[in-house]
């Protein structure tokens, strides 16, 4: 059994070397298109890269447009409370960002805080929306 598994092989490696040798003795022909032909292959192929890599899962990415929203964010409020602050003669504070002691829905200055912080989430969904459309593209 052995001694015909060797004999296979061995005329199987010889067919393929003499077919090797046959293919290499012969000049290759000559493609008068074929440069044009492997030019577009290569834009298809760059193309296709180009698309995977969009698709592809980026946590940098995600991590910056995270950062860049917080601080679109706050900085929109700070200066919506700067515009209070000269309008209706508010403090201002850093209290007025981070805790909801003014967010008081039954006085004036309450309303003012409430509507600073419903506009700077306006805001935000608009740069929310620019920001993650403009890394789509």
């Amino acid at each position: 059994l052995r001694s015909s598994l060797t004999i296979r092989a061995n005329t199987t490696m010889a067919g393929r070397r003499a077919s090797t040798r046959s293919r290499s003795a012969s000049p290759a022909p000559l493609r008068s298109n074929g440069s044009n032909s492997n030019r577009r292959t290569a834009s298809r192929q760059n193309s296709n890269t180009q698309q995977k890599d969009k698709n592809t899962f980026n946590p940098r990415l995600i991590f910056s447009q995270i950062i860049a929203l917080q601080c679109f964010h706050y900085l929109i409020l700070g200066f919506i409370i700067q515009f209070n602050s000269i309008l209706f003669s508010t403090t201002v504070t850093i209290d007025r960002i981070f805790t909801d002691r003014f967010l008081n829905v039954w006085s004036v200055s309450g309303w003012v805080d409430n509507s600073a912080t419903l506009l700077s989430y306006i805001a935000g969904a608009v740069l929310l929306a620019a920001i993650v459309e403009k890394s789509k593209k």
